[in-house]
C-alpha cells in the first residue's frame, strides 16, 4: 500500500466517523487522521498478535503488560493535546443523513459537493450561533440545579455547575452536546 493510499484510507475513516463521534462524544480531533496512520499498524502488527501469543505462552505476560502500558501512556498523552479538538453540537438525524449524503456525493459523484459537505460541517460546528431566541435550561446536578442561559447569537452563561465531579462531568457533557466548549 502506498503512503498516499494510507492517508486516503485514514481520512475516509475519520470523515465517516464524524457524525457518530459528534452524536456520542460531541468532540472530534483532527489529529486522529495521523494517529490512525501510526497506531493502526502498530496495534495490528504488534499489540494484537502479542496478545494472542501471550494467551498461549503466559510467560510473555509481563512483556505484553509493559508494551501495552507504554502505548496507554502515549495515547493518554496525545489525548491531552486539545489544540486540534473541536466541540460539535449533537446532530439530529437529518443532519447525519445530510452529512453522509454529501460525503457520498463528494467521493463518488463530483468534487464540488465537498463545498456542501464543508458548509454542513461548519453549520454543525457553529450550531449555537444559530439560536435567535433566548433560552433558559435547568440542569440537575445532584444537590441542586445548574442554570444555563443561552442568549441570541451564541452567548451563554452558566450559573452553579454543581459541587461534585459527577455533576461537573454531566454538565460538561450536556454543554458539549449543545456545541458549547467554553
Amino acid at each position: 500500500i502506498k503512503k498516499k493510499d494510507i492517508l486516503k484510507i485514514s481520512l475516509a475513516c475519520f470523515l465517516s466517523s464524524i457524525p457518530m463521534l459528534s452524536l456520542f462524544f460531541y468532540k472530534i480531533n483532527i489529529l486522529s487522521v495521523f494517529y490512525n496512520i501510526v497506531f493502526t499498524p502498530v496495534f495490528s502488527l504488534i499489540i494484537f498478535p502479542l496478545g494472542i501469543i501471550t494467551f498461549f505462552i503466559p510467560i510473555l505476560d509481563s512483556t505484553y503488560y509493559i508494551i501495552t502500558n507504554c502505548f496507554d501512556f502515549i495515547i493518554a498523552f496525545l489525548g491531552r493535546i486539545k489544540i486540534f479538538t473541536f466541540v460539535l453540537a449533537k446532530p439530529n438525524i437529518l443532519m447525519i443523513i445530510g452529512y453522509y449524503l454529501f460525503l457520498y456525493l463528494a467521493i463518488k459523484k463530483n468534487i464540488k459537493y465537498i463545498v456542501c459537505f464543508i458548509i454542513l460541517f461548519i453549520i454543525n460546528l457553529n450550531m449555537r450561533y444559530l439560536i435567535f431566541n433566548p433560552r433558559i435550561i435547568f440542569l440537575d446536578v445532584g444537590q441542586g440545579d445548574s442554570i444555563l442561559l443561552i442568549y441570541p447569537k451564541g452567548k451563554t452563561t452558566l450559573i452553579d455547575t454543581g459541587a461534585n465531579d459527577y455533576a461537573s462531568k454531566t454538565t460538561l457533557k450536556y454543554l458539549n452536546s449543545l456545541g458549547i466548549s467554553k
